[in-house]
Protein backbone atom coordinates (compact mmCIF):
# COMPACT_ATOMS: atom_id res chain seq x y z
CA UNK A 1 0.00 0.00 0.00
CA UNK A 2 2.74 2.32 -1.11
CA UNK A 3 2.86 6.39 -0.79
CA UNK A 4 4.01 8.65 -3.55
CA UNK A 5 5.48 11.51 -1.17
CA UNK A 6 6.92 13.90 -3.66
CA UNK A 7 7.24 17.38 -5.01
CA UNK A 8 6.40 19.25 -2.01
CA UNK A 9 7.44 22.26 -1.18
CA UNK A 10 9.28 21.48 1.57
CA UNK A 11 9.59 18.09 3.51
CA UNK A 12 8.09 14.65 2.61
CA UNK A 13 7.39 13.49 5.94
CA UNK A 14 7.75 15.20 9.09
CA UNK A 15 7.60 13.57 12.54
CA UNK A 16 8.04 16.26 15.31
CA UNK A 17 7.77 16.31 19.23
CA UNK A 18 5.93 13.32 20.50
CA UNK A 19 4.92 11.71 17.23
CA UNK A 20 6.57 8.05 18.45
CA UNK A 21 6.34 4.76 17.98
CA UNK A 22 5.44 5.23 13.96
CA UNK A 23 6.71 2.87 11.16
CA UNK A 24 7.74 4.25 7.99
CA UNK A 25 7.41 1.05 5.32
CA UNK A 26 7.49 0.90 1.24
CA UNK A 27 6.78 4.71 0.30
CA UNK A 28 8.67 6.50 -2.18
CA UNK A 29 9.63 9.68 -1.02
CA UNK A 30 11.54 12.36 -3.93
CA UNK A 31 10.87 9.95 -6.70
CA UNK A 32 8.12 9.54 -9.59
CA UNK A 33 5.44 6.37 -9.49
CA UNK A 34 8.07 4.35 -11.31
CA UNK A 35 10.78 4.63 -8.88
CA UNK A 36 13.16 6.07 -11.89
CA UNK A 37 13.04 9.54 -11.98
CA UNK A 38 13.29 12.18 -9.38
CA UNK A 39 10.15 14.01 -7.80
CA UNK A 40 11.85 16.10 -5.48
CA UNK A 41 10.73 17.46 -1.89
CA UNK A 42 11.70 21.14 -1.71
CA UNK A 43 13.64 20.21 1.72
CA UNK A 44 14.28 16.55 3.10
CA UNK A 45 12.55 13.11 2.52
CA UNK A 46 12.04 12.48 6.25
CA UNK A 47 12.49 14.62 9.00
CA UNK A 48 12.56 13.07 12.71
CA UNK A 49 12.60 16.20 15.15
CA UNK A 50 12.39 15.00 18.51
CA UNK A 51 10.29 11.82 18.89
CA UNK A 52 11.25 8.31 19.89
CA UNK A 53 10.95 4.70 18.66
CA UNK A 54 10.52 5.66 15.28
CA UNK A 55 11.35 2.89 12.51
CA UNK A 56 12.11 3.58 8.57
CA UNK A 57 11.99 0.17 6.72
CA UNK A 58 11.82 -2.90 8.27
CA UNK A 59 14.81 -4.93 6.59
CA UNK A 60 12.53 -6.52 4.03
CA UNK A 61 11.78 -5.91 0.22
CA UNK A 62 8.28 -5.08 1.21
CA UNK A 63 8.80 -2.64 3.76
CA UNK A 64 11.78 -0.80 1.68
CA UNK A 65 11.69 2.81 1.21
CA UNK A 66 12.54 4.24 -1.66
CA UNK A 67 14.27 8.12 -0.22
CA UNK A 68 15.67 9.90 -3.47
CA UNK A 69 16.14 12.79 -5.32
CA UNK A 70 15.19 14.98 -2.50
CA UNK A 71 16.95 19.12 -1.97
CA UNK A 72 18.04 18.48 1.24
CA UNK A 73 18.56 15.28 3.08
CA UNK A 74 17.71 11.98 2.64
CA UNK A 75 16.62 11.35 6.64
CA UNK A 76 17.29 14.28 8.38
CA UNK A 77 17.43 13.19 12.52
CA UNK A 78 17.43 16.17 14.74
CA UNK A 79 16.11 17.79 18.13
CA UNK A 80 17.19 15.19 20.24
CA UNK A 81 15.29 12.33 18.24
CA UNK A 82 15.57 8.90 20.29
CA UNK A 83 15.96 5.46 19.37
CA UNK A 84 14.96 5.37 15.34
CA UNK A 85 15.45 2.33 13.10
CA UNK A 86 16.55 3.08 9.85
CA UNK A 87 16.78 -0.47 8.12
CA UNK A 88 16.28 -1.76 4.43
CA UNK A 89 15.80 1.30 2.60
CA UNK A 90 17.15 2.69 -0.56
CA UNK A 91 18.91 6.05 0.26
CA UNK A 92 20.00 7.46 -3.03
CA UNK A 93 19.54 5.34 -5.90
CA UNK A 94 16.44 4.34 -7.85
CA UNK A 95 13.91 1.63 -7.30
CA UNK A 96 16.68 -1.05 -8.94
CA UNK A 97 19.49 0.00 -6.38
CA UNK A 98 21.61 0.49 -9.40
CA UNK A 99 20.98 4.58 -10.88
CA UNK A 100 21.66 7.43 -9.27
CA UNK A 101 19.22 10.01 -7.51
CA UNK A 102 21.12 11.29 -4.99
CA UNK A 103 19.81 13.84 -2.56
CA UNK A 104 21.09 16.81 -2.63
CA UNK A 105 23.08 16.63 0.94
CA UNK A 106 23.61 13.92 2.75
CA UNK A 107 22.00 10.64 2.52
CA UNK A 108 21.77 10.39 6.59
CA UNK A 109 22.05 13.24 8.62
CA UNK A 110 22.37 12.80 12.97
CA UNK A 111 22.15 16.39 15.01
CA UNK A 112 20.91 18.44 17.21
CA UNK A 113 21.41 15.54 20.63
CA UNK A 114 19.90 12.60 18.69
CA UNK A 115 20.85 9.73 20.36
CA UNK A 116 20.65 6.01 19.99
CA UNK A 117 19.81 5.97 16.06
CA UNK A 118 20.61 2.36 14.04
CA UNK A 119 21.50 2.93 10.63
CA UNK A 120 21.55 -0.50 9.60
CA UNK A 121 21.49 -4.02 11.34
CA UNK A 122 20.80 -4.03 15.12
CA UNK A 123 22.45 -7.34 15.48
CA UNK A 124 19.79 -8.96 17.84
CA UNK A 125 20.19 -11.92 15.27
CA UNK A 126 16.80 -11.55 13.64
CA UNK A 127 17.15 -10.82 9.87
CA UNK A 128 20.01 -9.19 10.60
CA UNK A 129 21.83 -9.57 6.71
CA UNK A 130 18.58 -7.62 5.28
CA UNK A 131 18.25 -4.77 7.66
CA UNK A 132 21.33 -2.79 5.84
CA UNK A 133 20.80 -0.09 3.49
CA UNK A 134 21.88 1.31 0.31
CA UNK A 135 23.04 4.70 0.74
CA UNK A 136 24.78 6.16 -2.41
CA UNK A 137 25.10 9.23 -4.19
CA UNK A 138 23.94 11.64 -2.28
CA UNK A 139 25.49 15.27 -2.62
CA UNK A 140 25.94 14.41 -6.48
CA UNK A 141 24.41 17.73 -6.47
CA UNK A 142 27.03 19.30 -5.08
CA UNK A 143 24.69 20.83 -1.85
CA UNK A 144 26.24 23.88 -0.26
CA UNK A 145 25.59 23.09 3.38
CA UNK A 146 29.34 23.07 5.14
CA UNK A 147 29.59 19.47 6.26
CA UNK A 148 26.54 17.90 4.37
CA UNK A 149 27.98 15.98 1.48
CA UNK A 150 28.29 12.75 3.06
CA UNK A 151 25.96 9.72 2.97
CA UNK A 152 26.17 9.61 6.26
CA UNK A 153 27.01 12.34 8.77
CA UNK A 154 26.87 12.48 12.34
CA UNK A 155 27.48 15.75 13.68
CA UNK A 156 27.58 17.97 16.57
CA UNK A 157 27.59 17.46 20.45
CA UNK A 158 25.47 15.52 22.20
CA UNK A 159 24.66 12.96 18.56
CA UNK A 160 26.07 10.12 20.72
CA UNK A 161 25.71 6.53 20.80
CA UNK A 162 24.62 6.10 17.34
CA UNK A 163 25.52 2.91 15.24
CA UNK A 164 26.28 2.72 11.88
CA UNK A 165 26.69 -1.54 10.45
CA UNK A 166 25.44 -3.63 7.83
CA UNK A 167 24.79 -0.97 5.14
CA UNK A 168 26.13 -1.02 1.12
CA UNK A 169 27.91 2.99 1.06
CA UNK A 170 28.89 4.10 -2.57
CA UNK A 171 28.08 1.33 -4.10
CA UNK A 172 25.02 -0.21 -6.19
CA UNK A 173 22.68 -2.57 -4.50
CA UNK A 174 24.90 -5.55 -5.17
CA UNK A 175 28.15 -3.87 -3.26
CA UNK A 176 30.31 -4.95 -6.55
CA UNK A 177 30.20 -1.78 -8.49
CA UNK A 178 30.96 1.83 -8.30
CA UNK A 179 27.32 4.30 -9.37
CA UNK A 180 28.30 7.38 -11.23
CA UNK A 181 29.02 10.77 -9.90
CA UNK A 182 29.01 9.74 -6.17
CA UNK A 183 32.53 11.18 -5.48
CA UNK A 184 31.37 12.05 -1.74
CA UNK A 185 32.29 11.07 2.01
CA UNK A 186 30.96 7.52 2.78
CA UNK A 187 30.53 7.84 6.18
CA UNK A 188 31.62 11.42 8.39
CA UNK A 189 31.49 12.07 11.95
CA UNK A 190 32.90 15.20 13.48
CA UNK A 191 31.84 17.90 16.27
CA UNK A 192 32.10 16.18 19.53
CA UNK A 193 30.23 13.44 18.88
CA UNK A 194 30.86 10.23 21.51
CA UNK A 195 30.30 6.47 21.75
CA UNK A 196 29.40 5.90 18.16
Amino acid sequence: QRNIISGNGKDGLYLYQTSSNNTILNNYIGVDITGTTALSNGYSGIVINMPQNNQIGNGTEEGRNIISGNLHRGIYITGGARHTKIQGNYIGTDVTGTVNIGNTYAGVEILGGSKHTIIGTDSDGINDENEGNLISCNDFRGGAVTGANSNVLIRDNGADSNYVAGNLIGTDKTGMALLPNCGVRGIQVLGGTANR
